[in-house]
């Protein structure tokens, strides 16, 4: 409210109410054409330039340190150091030819005094001394005259008198024919028993058998028919029993 003096009297009057944005004078609008480029002033950018850092060293304080007491020099010994015995010693880079690795084969005592030359070939000369072999024996040595001994060796096989009556598929390998087998078995022993003088006078002056170069027993081994062995000898005796035979019995 605000209150106007005039002639001594004061009139109350309404203030006109405050705008929220200010009042911008009016401007007449500018038309640019656009086939023109528009000339505008160049803007300046201000750069701004990186501070160069300034180097200043650093001071470390360091303690000082109290002074190593010296060590005193060991004494100069008599005795030659190893380093000191390497410097007279002499080493052989060349290969050593072939007859100097296969042909030349010393002996112990000949290896012994090759080493004391090369000792005293050194600068200065040196001398080597090699420890005393105990004696092993006093008595000279006679080699291995002990008595020989025997070893008993037990063969892989069996030997046994001849056998004329045998089933080597039923009785060695074990094969069975099932609810025939009893009529081969059968068969197989008249047979052996018709053969019987054949089989005894063949090979007459061998009458030793071996288990050497047949199967072991209950190998799977197939059935196998043996034939008897052509002889004349058992051929023969066979012939004269038949004809006894016949002559006993007609």
């Amino acid at each position: 409210m605000l209150f106007l003096l005039t002639g001594g009297t004061a009139h109350a009057e309404q203030a006109p109410p405050a705008r929220m944005f200010p009042q911008v004078p009016p401007s007449e609008p500018v038309f640019v054409s656009s086939k023109k480029p528009l000339k505008t002033a160049p803007v300046e950018i201000p750069v701004q330039k990186p501070a160069v850092p300034v180097y200043r060293p650093s001071v470390i304080p360091v303690q000082a340190k109290a002074p190593e007491p010296a060590v005193p020099e060991a004494p100069a010994s008599d005795t030659p150091t190893v380093a000191d015995a390497l410097k007279f010693y002499q080493i052989v880079l060349e290969t050593p030819s072939p007859f100097a690795r296969f042909g030349n084969r010393d002996s112990e005592k000949m290896l012994e005094q090759r080493m004391r030359q090369q000792a005293m070939q050194r600068n200065p000369p040196d001398s080597v001394q090699f420890p005393e072999l105990p004696a092993l024996a006093k008595s000279e040595y006679t080699g291995r005259n002990f008595a020989p001994q025997a070893i008993l060796a037990e063969a892989n096989f069996v030997s046994h008198r001849r056998l004329y009556f045998e089933d080597k598929n039923a009785e060695r390998y074990g094969w069975d024919l099932g609810f025939i087998q009893p009529a081969v078995t059968l068969l197989h022993f008249y047979k052996d028993m018709a053969l019987l003088p054949y089989h005894v006078m063949t090979r007459p002056c061998q009458r030793m058998e071996s288990s050497a170069g047949n199967c072991l027993p209950g190998d799977p081994v197939p059935y196998i028919i043996y034939p008897p062995e052509i002889s004349f000898t058992g051929g023969f005796f066979e012939g004269a029993a038949v004809l006894a035979l016949f002559a006993i019995f007609p």
